[in-house]
């Protein structure tokens, strides 16, 4: 029986917080109402900017002197990353969402109420473990402007061997990253106990200091754990305030 196949009383085990109470997760933000109506204004101006296969063609603007703030979204094919962005995003904004491997072939740039960027990257391949001629290289390469990487990992098939060599190229251009993990509504549980852990012992290693503690468990159909994403996304691009103490690029919890 799938995890997310819950209605009636039982249809509170599919939040979020059920999840961190069931499989021990790091302490979870809750966003209160006013967090997600703010934020649900914003996305809901959000536009579909353009799509490039490198760098000289990323949008005008990231070119110039006055860049917006960018949060990537990065996978292996098929791990979530345009179903999860068309959940965010208004439903006017164009997002091609497939079911075959592959169909996002160029950076796709989003823009949310001209605040920030949401960057679809075309998904890595298994055997792809170096960032030679990859569109992901060049973004991140662009570190100032890349304010947070959302790392997707889909529930059915966990953490793979590529992951690991993109969680190091993360690690080497000191870019700060969050786990996702996805299409929990297709999982078995023993599927989300499995890459929960893997998740969960990737979290801990000592020398991933890029790597924020927070793991996040989504679903578009049914939406579950969406409003959490946007809301910690807005956060990490100082739409939400966050303790002033904190660097924006030091790994923490927002205080909500």
């Amino acid at each position: 029986e799938c995890i997310l196949a819950m209605s009636g009383p039982y249809a509170k085990f599919a939040a979020p917080w059920w999840w961190a109470m069931r499989y021990h997760l790091p302490k979870q933000f809750t966003p209160t109402k006013a967090h997600i109506d703010k934020v649900d204004a914003l996305f809901a101006k959000s536009k579909y900017v353009s799509g490039a296969p490198r760098r000289a063609y990323f949008p005008e603007r990231q070119r110039g002197d006055n860049p917006l703030p960018e949060v990537v979204m990065v996978g292996q094919p098929n791990a979530g990353k345009s179903s999860l962005i068309k959940s965010m995003v208004s439903p006017k904004t164009k997002v091609i969402v497939a079911k075959k491997e592959g169909t996002t072939k160029l950076a796709q740039f989003y823009s949310i109420g001209n605040k920030f960027l949401l960057v679809d990257i075309p998904g890595y391949e298994e055997d792809d473990t170096r960032l030679n001629n990859s569109i992901l290289r060049e973004v991140l390469q662009r570190r100032l402007m890349v304010k947070h990487v959302m790392f997707l990992v889909d529930v059915r098939k966990g953490l793979q061997p590529v992951d690991y060599h993109r969680i190091q190229h993360l690690e080497t251009y000191h870019v700060p990253y969050t786990f996702v993990i996805t299409q929990c509504d297709l999982a078995q549980e023993w599927h989300l106990e499995k890459t929960l852990g893997m998740v969960k012992k990737a979290t801990a290693s000592d020398w991933k200091f890029r790597c924020h503690k927070e793991i996040f468990l989504t679903s578009t159909v049914p939406a579950v754990g969406i409003e959490e994403v946007k809301c910690y996304i807005a956060a990490r691009c100082g739409i939400l305030r966050i303790s002033d103490s904190d660097d924006e690029n030091t790994p923490h919890r927002i205080p909500f």
